[in-house]
């Protein structure tokens, strides 16, 4: 919650027989409450005692700072501040999804792109031809390729084809084709997340 301090003097102007009671209470309410001591839920310590004001809220409100000053003699008086107005700024996101701009300053992108079909030669059969107990040859299952283990002669890879693959994301590979672009937020900030509060009085 935001504060107010203030700084609040009691005095006794009409007999000069002294101050006893000195009470607040912060509400918003502007109409008085009475010098009913039960009233007011804190004590002033002394006269010009400087206190700390806790002001809860969540939009905009007026609080009203109401003292009571009772003198010995069982005269009482209440006195009320001026209004005390705060505002919580709370955050909204500007530009958009669409154009950008503002709070949304990251181009993330909906894509197509070819990817190509390579045989890597990772799946295979194999079989003893010979009858040493030894695996003679490997054959590729993805392309039928042999080749014999002994003189290590496993063939590269190489190209069978390609397919279509969409894709999203921030960046694109090389040869995408857009299909569709927005703006992501990145502000960092929720919308309506309280950032600051201005106070006037």
């Amino acid at each position: 919650n935001p504060t107010v301090k203030a700084t609040v003097t009691h005095s006794d102007g009409t007999n000069q027989s002294g101050v006893k009671t000195m009470k607040y209470k912060l509400n918003t309410n502007a109409a008085k409450l009475g010098t009913t001591a039960t009233s007011y839920d804190q004590t002033f310590s002394s006269s010009g005692q400087q206190v700390t004001l806790s002001i809860p809220t969540t939009g905009t409100t007026t609080y009203y700072l109401h003292v009571l000053t009772i003198d010995n003699a069982n005269n009482p008086k209440e006195t009320i501040s001026k209004a005390i107005k705060v505002v919580a700024n709370k955050h909204t996101h500007s530009g958009s999804a669409t154009n950008g701009g503002g709070c949304y300053t990251t181009k993330y992108y909906h894509y197509t792109y070819t990817v190509n079909d390579y045989c890597y030669h990772t799946r295979y059969g194999s079989a003893d031809l010979n009858g040493d107990g030894k695996k003679d040859f490997f054959r590729c299952d993805d392309c039928d390729d042999v080749w014999y283990n002994d003189v290590n002669n496993k063939p590269a890879p190489h190209l069978m084809g390609s397919h279509k693959a969409s894709g999203e994301g921030t960046t694109l590979p090389s040869g995408a084709t857009i299909t569709s672009q927005e703006y992501k937020l990145n502000c960092q900030k929720t919308e309506g997340q309280l950032e600051s509060y201005t106070i006037t009085y």
